[in-house]
């Protein structure tokens, strides 16, 4: 059976800085990923040191926000997640968001042409941050996707104060702990051949 490269989870960061050029690194793997019709649909967010503060405090006031007057209560068993993934925030020392170059509101009805363009862009969204998991792993990083983003979008978008859609968040550093090996299944049971 192949080894694969997987991306390093870690539930837990060290304190150690990550220098601008090993982020650098990171984030050029995103230029090279493949994105629907080569557009790159994408602009990053790299927040540190003060920054982060701010995020954090953007992300408290969301899930405050929340338990008061949900936005999405029917997502409401996520919030724990939610507050798990902001526990993980404080202590990375970098955290890229991604937001796609085009804001379409979720409330707003698409045409077919529209949700195809919606789909490309956030697989290619998705591929890009994929990637740079990878080479943060090949550089000894550790990383975290941060879960449930809709809970806080509307105070995170406010702070980000940037045009376009937040699509994710990830959490990077180097890890505290040994990086999570979850089981996972045997690739056969994945994989039809025809």
């Amino acid at each position: 059976m192949p080894q694969f490269l997987k991306p390093s989870t870690v539930f837990e960061f060290s304190d150690r800085p990550v220098s601008r050029e090993v982020m650098l690194e990171v984030l050029g793997e995103a230029f090279v990923a493949s994105s629907a019709g080569h557009d790159q649909p994408w602009k990053f967010v790299v927040v540190t040191d003060q920054g982060r503060d701010e995020m954090l405090a953007a992300m408290r006031s969301g899930f405050r926000r929340e338990l008061q007057s949900p936005m999405l209560p029917h997502l409401g068993d996520h919030l724990s997640a939610a507050r798990r993934s902001l526990e993980i925030a404080m202590q990375a020392p970098v955290t890229v968001f991604l937001l796609a170059s085009e804001e379409v509101p979720l409330n707003l009805p698409l045409t077919p042409e529209q949700q195809a363009g919606e789909r490309g862009d956030q697989q290619s969204a998705e591929l890009a941050m994929e990637q740079m998991e990878i080479r943060a792993t090949q550089l000894g990083l550790g990383s975290l996707w941060l879960e449930e983003l809709d809970f806080a979008r509307t105070e995170l978008r406010q702070w980000l104060d940037c045009p376009g859609e937040l699509v994710a968040g990830i959490a990077f550093g180097y890890p505290a702990e040994r990086p999570s090996t979850s089981k996972k299944q045997r690739l056969e049971q994945y994989v039809q051949w025809r």
